[in-house]
């Protein structure tokens, strides 16, 4: 298993909620990004035309074309502000949850994923910590898998009815930063019949995407600032 473990409450804490100081605010700290910070639309206009355009030399599609859907930056921006509208009853997991499988493509290299997105359920315990006001909260697990099916680390997803950003960890295999690499928060979205999430960590910015094309398949994109992915969900 990988060794940057959950941070605990309070540093998770205090970085879930710098990133989402930082969105609102609209100054966007990235490591990645050469100038070390963007503004909200900038990151978006970024996402998004590489979404459109963008591809590393060993893909053989863009995202948007595998994904068999286009945006525009007024897709998401109306959105920045408060989870979107469903229905009583909806998951909001539910285009997420099944067998991931598909590609990581950076600039030189292309690396397997495969994930386990597990049904949603409601975690009901009453924490008793500040980023955590209330129960009745909606949480996806999510297991990383080796090709032999066994799992290599475990992350999750949770979203809240009172609080308009979505809440996740997801350890990488690059050792322990301090739970800077693992903790996530985002902004979800509708785009058309695809449901999409704007992520950020400490470090980078993913948009994904996933939908159901004409033909019954599941689909998954990540488009980030240092590279992309394309799943099928099984």
């Amino acid at each position: 298993m990988t060794s940057d473990t959950f941070p605990g409450y309070r540093r998770y804490c205090e970085i879930a909620f710098a990133l989402v100081r930082n969105f609102r605010s609209d100054v966007i700290p990235l490591v990645l990004v050469p100038n070390d910070s963007m503004s909200r639309e900038s990151l978006v206009d970024l996402l998004v035309r590489r979404h459109n355009e963008g591809q590393s030399s060993r893909q053989t599609q863009t995202n948007a074309e595998f994904l068999e859907l286009r945006l525009e930056k007024n897709d998401l921006m109306p959105s920045m502000r408060e989870l979107p509208s469903r229905e009583p009853n909806e998951d909001p997991w539910t285009a997420w949850s099944g067998m991931h499988r598909g590609s990581w493509y950076d600039a030189e290299a292309v690396f397997a994923d495969c994930a386990l997105w597990h049904s949603s359920a409601v975690d009901q315990e009453d924490r008793g910590v500040e980023w955590w006001p209330r129960s009745n909260v909606t949480l996806q697990h999510v297991d990383f898998l080796q090709n032999d099916g066994s799992v290599t680390r475990t992350g999750w997803n949770r979203s809240h009815p009172d609080i308009p950003f979505l809440w996740g960890w997801d350890p990488k295999d690059m050792g322990d930063e301090d739970g800077l690499v693992g903790t996530h928060v985002g902004f979800a979205f509708r785009v058309k019949d695809a449901d999409g999430i704007l992520w950020l960590t400490a470090k980078e910015a993913f948009l994904e995407l996933a939908r159901t094309l004409p033909d019954g398949v599941r689909r998954r994109t990540v488009t980030g600032v240092s590279g992309f992915g394309q799943f099928v969900i099984e």
